[in-house]
């Protein structure tokens, strides 16, 4: 019977204690009384530009000269580079040196000092990923670019072929290519071909389109080579083999004929052969 009325003077305590607490609030309570102020519209231009970050440190061998060839870029290569910023002759070796911390040199051209890099220009549909090759001269200068990759949508890299160097449409020359070329003195000095890669994926759109790409610097005297596959048909060996027996064969002498007396008397008129 002594919980009903513990419970009903806890009722009262907060019937009247809570009113309280709410009108009078302590010191440090924050103000719910008051509307909170609307806030100003973001000024785009008073916005902190993004502080770029540092790629991170990638560990490599621990001996003792170790630190000075540490290097803060990945393995594969140093980010993403637009395609305008790299098909162009004006780069140097230095250059691809600094942006690149792996690379393959001495590639087989004759006179020319090749170097090639992965590239990876973005994430888009339009993006490419693959290899691109500079040639350097004896001067330092680029006279050919070549690049083998694949892309999602052809658009953006013929844009450019057209607009940089001047390539224009031609014939395709298999089903479902796309063949832009440039000419010096009738001998082909750009080429972009694209074309559909052998099996898509829906799970991989970026390498729907093989892009073969090359561009070579007016006046150097290097061209665009374009390997037509030839269909190698093994030589006939049965024939070559059946040669020598057919030569042997007819210059084998006939057999002489039978003289059995059987054949002899086979040959007279009125020879009958017995029932």
């Amino acid at each position: 019977m002594l919980a009903r009325p513990v419970a009903m003077t806890g009722m009262l305590g907060a019937a009247v204690g809570v009113p309280y607490a709410i009108h009078n609030p302590p010191q440090d309570w924050p103000d719910w009384s008051s509307p909170p102020a609307a806030s100003a519209p973001a000024d785009p231009a008073a916005a902190p530009a993004p502080v770029a970050t540092a790629p991170p440190e990638v560990p490599g061998p621990q001996y003792p000269t170790a630190g000075a060839y540490g290097s803060p870029m990945p393995l594969e290569g140093g980010g993403f580079y637009p395609v305008e910023q790299v098909l162009r002759m004006d780069v140097t070796k230095d250059w691809v040196y600094r942006n690149w911390p792996r690379k393959s040199t001495g590639l087989a051209e004759p006179g020319l000092f090749g170097v090639r890099v992965p590239l990876v220009t973005g994430t888009g549909m339009n993006d490419l990923a693959g290899s691109l090759s500079y040639y350097f001269n004896a001067t330092g200068q680029v006279d050919k670019i070549r690049f083998r990759g694949t892309t999602a949508d052809t658009n953006r890299v013929i844009a450019l072929a057209q607009r940089q160097y001047g390539l224009a449409w031609q014939p395709p020359r298999t089903p479902g290519e796309q063949l832009l070329q440039s000419r010096e003195g009738g001998k082909v000095v750009g080429q972009l071909r694209t074309f559909p890669e052998p099996v898509l994926w829906n799970t991989k759109p970026h390498g729907s389109y093989g892009v073969d790409l090359e561009f070579n610097r007016p006046g150097s005297g290097h061209y665009v080579t374009n390997d037509t596959p030839k269909l190698q048909v093994p030589p006939d060996t049965t024939a070559a083999a059946a040669a020598p027996a057919e030569a042997a064969k007819a210059e084998k002498p006939p057999a002489p004929a039978a003289t059995s007396p059987q054949l002899q008397n086979a040959k007279r008129p009125d020879f009958r052969w017995p029932n």
